[in-house]
């Protein structure tokens, strides 16, 4: 039985509260197989560096990494507007955020997901994908392992899902939208009681020239469909600007900027968002105030036409194939496509074989997963830092993980 962990649908309430519960779900991950040794839930989040203990700043002070990649070096950093959102949702404002661990069996959770893609077999659903690049993606995506199969609208897409809900397939969705898509203001009537039985991803592809009644539309079209992930192709700095002006300053590095922004977004639509519009991919998952930077892909890449439309059908994918937590399957995804172009990308002659090679080594790496162990990232991997109200006696608020607190008290931790 392949491990993998769970992490709890939490509102967006006290960071304490839902530090609680996210701990609480992820010990209650399955940990029998031979990648996660042995452990037992408590030990297994330790191995995997997911357990932690944040201490917050005194003052309201922008923390830095200790490369200095988050914030200006000891300087005061203005706290980004909140993001209008709706009623129902409440986004809160941060002081920055701090590099953290890298988890010791990061390769192995890699692997562990990717050799579940290829036995799971998901079904992939795509809709408004370019039909010039369809065949490229579809070569990818079954390389990895997944089932192919494209639909001519949203309404079909919904249909197929319920068609497929009372089944043990694993379904996912990967959707394409662009500002000048018509076919977005028709959600609303749309039918989504069989939404929830697949993961849905989504493809934003922003424009210079791209008006704000668009991007409107665009994001309405989002709040109403609720997918898991959330990936911004181009313009996600665009996209925020036309949406809440002025919500991230432009005070901060590129990277520092592009998790805010990310931030921002991952709590305005309850998802987790993937920034590839900027120098590095960024991975944000509001909820559990985690946060991943990638290091910058080869330039080859950019050079492939639809090379982010096979990177983003495989997320969908392995999101689908391990439905239980979208931020580590975007992460898992992603770590596998990078050492994919890594390895192709030094044995390249051109953009051409290098389409060709990561088709084959996509399938390289759904086959025998372990090779992954062999790969060198420089994934970084960060936590929201936030400030908790002065204690009676003075003192700062303090938070840390719930599985310290109280790991004597709460069955199977004793």
């Amino acid at each position: 039985m392949v491990p993998i962990l769970s992490l709890s649908q939490t509102g967006f309430g006290s960071i304490r509260t839902a530090a609680y519960r996210t701990s609480w779900s992820l010990c209650r991950c399955v940990c029998s197989a031979a990648p996660i040794g042995g452990y037992n839930g408590y030990h297994c989040l330790r191995a995997l560096g997911v357990v932690t203990t944040r201490y917050n700043p005194v003052n309201n002070r922008s923390f830095t990494s200790d490369s200095g990649r988050c914030a200006p070096g000891g300087q005061d950093g203005p706290s980004p507007d909140p993001v209008e959102a709706t009623s129902d949702k409440v986004v809160q404002l941060f002081s920055g955020f701090k590099e953290d661990a890298l988890p010791e069996k990061l390769m192995e959770l890699t692997a562990t997901y990717w050799r579940r893609l290829r036995y799971a077999k998901p079904v992939l659903f795509t809709c408004n994908i370019d039909k010039g690049l369809e065949c490229r993606m579809a070569d990818a995506l079954m390389a990895a392992g997944a089932t192919y199969r494209p639909v001519s609208d949203i309404t079909s897409l919904l249909e197929f899902i319920g068609h497929l809900k009372d089944t043990d397939t694993s379904v996912g969705c990967y959707i394409n939208v662009s500002p000048g898509d018509t076919w977005v203001d028709s959600i609303g009537q749309c039918d989504q009681q069989d939404r929830d039985s697949a993961v849905v991803m989504l493809d934003v592809t922003v424009t210079q020239d791209s008006q704000p009644d668009d991007i409107a539309r665009i994001d309405k079209m989002v709040s109403t469909l609720k997918p898991h992930i959330v990936r911004f192709v181009t313009g996600t700095e665009g996209y925020l600007a036309a949406l809440v002006p002025d919500a991230v300053s432009s005070d901060a590095d590129v990277d520092t900027n592009a998790l805010r922004r990310s931030h921002l977004l991952s709590q305005r639509y309850n998802a987790v968002v993937v920034d590839n519009a900027g120098q590095r991919p960024v991975i944000v998952n509001a909820e559990d105030n985690e946060a991943v930077v990638f290091d910058r892909p080869p330039s080859i890449v950019h050079k492939v036409n639809g090379f982010d439309l096979c990177t983003g059908a495989i997320t969908a994918a392995m999101a689908a194939s391990s439905s239980s937590s979208a931020m580590l399957a975007a992460i898992t995804a992603a770590v596998g496509t990078d050492y994919s172009v890594v390895k192709c990308a030094n044995v390249a002659e051109g953009p051409a074989s290098l389409t060709m090679n990561f088709v084959d080594k996509m399938h390289k790496v759904s086959t025998s997963p372990d090779n992954l162990l062999q790969h060198y990232t420089r994934v970084k991997f960060y936590k929201k830092w936030t400030m908790e109200p002065i204690e009676d006696d003075g003192t700062p608020g303090v938070e840390t993980s719930d599985l310290e607190d109280a790991s004597d008290t709460r069955p199977g931790l004793q």
